[in-house]
């Protein structure tokens, strides 16, 4: 391949340099160092989606982490009050399945929510 320079420093209509076939090595050479930088931003560009998904992922974990320990706190404040509302004693064991499910650092599930689909699938087409 031909050096960029060779149209600078060869003399117009030199013996062996033909001007188009130069212009054209030079397009081909800008067109593979822009195709490179386009390659590298893509990758680059990958690499920053899939960290913002991680640091979403992270965010979620956060904050489920932080309503479970909301609802758990909520428990142990209500186990310690003596003026606490009767009926909410019933639901404790049900308010503890909740925050155990809602904790990223724990593995409980939560058959009535986990074992029913978002969408009927017995629904119709439309």
């Amino acid at each position: 391949m031909l050096d960029a320079y060779a149209v600078v420093l060869a003399p117009a209509g030199a013996a062996g340099v033909d001007e188009a076939v130069v212009k054209a090595d030079v397009r081909a050479e800008r067109e593979l160092a822009r195709r490179k930088k386009a390659q590298e931003w893509d990758a680059a560009k990958a690499n920053k989606d899939a960290l913002l998904t991680n640091l979403a992922s992270f965010e979620k974990m956060a904050k489920d982490l932080d309503r479970a320990r909301s609802v758990r706190h909520f428990m142990d404040e209500f186990s310690a009050s003596t003026a606490a509302p009767a009926e909410l004693a019933g639901s404790l064991e049900l308010m503890a399945l909740m925050a155990d499910w809602l904790d990223p650092l724990v593995t409980a599930p939560w058959p009535e929510v986990d074992g029913v689909a978002d969408k009927n699938p017995y629904g119709g087409l439309w």
